[in-house]
Formats: C-alpha cells, structure tokens, sequence
C-alpha cells in the first residue's frame, strides 16, 4: 500500500512539472506544492466542519462523500488536463 501511494505521489509530482513551461518550472511547481500543503493543512477543518453539519446518522456518509468526490475531481482533472507526452519545450 505504502508503495503505491508513493508510486501515485511521484507521478503527481512529475506532472505538474511537466504542464509548465521550462522557463517558469521551477516556480510552478513550488507554487502547486506550496498551495496543496496549505490545503492539506486545512482539509482536516473542513472535514470535520462538514462533520457536524449533519446529524448523527448522517456523519459518517457525509465525510465518506466529500473525500470521494475530491477523488473524482481529482481523476477528472488528471484524465482531461492537458497531455504532456511527446511534448518538447
């Protein structure tokens, strides 16, 4: 498990290298990871915010459906962002 969330992390890492321009590179990809720790840091809050929203019954659904819709939104940007093979800058 450890090795394919690694596995995943890295191309991560390598694709948002590879949609900027060389120029700017190295600044894009500080500037995505700066923002997605920041995110990180705050998905806790938010999780637990929605936590309480909904009533007992409904908690435990409720945390399940946001985490998988960012999932979704995640392999949609992944799946329809730009191509980045066979791509020389």
């Amino acid at each position: 498990m450890l090795i394919l969330f690694m596995s995943n992390k890295l191309h991560n890492y390598t694709y948002n290298a590879e949609v900027f321009r060389t120029d700017i590179r190295a600044t894009g990809v500080a500037l995505t990871d700066g923002v997605g720790y920041i995110v990180a840091a705050l998905c806790p809050q938010i999780i637990f915010g929605i936590f309480n929203l909904f009533s007992k019954n409904l908690q435990f659904g409720a945390v399940i459906f946001v985490i998988a819709f960012t999932g979704f939104i995640t392999f949609v940007l992944l799946f329809f962002g730009p191509r980045t093979n066979h791509i020389s800058s």
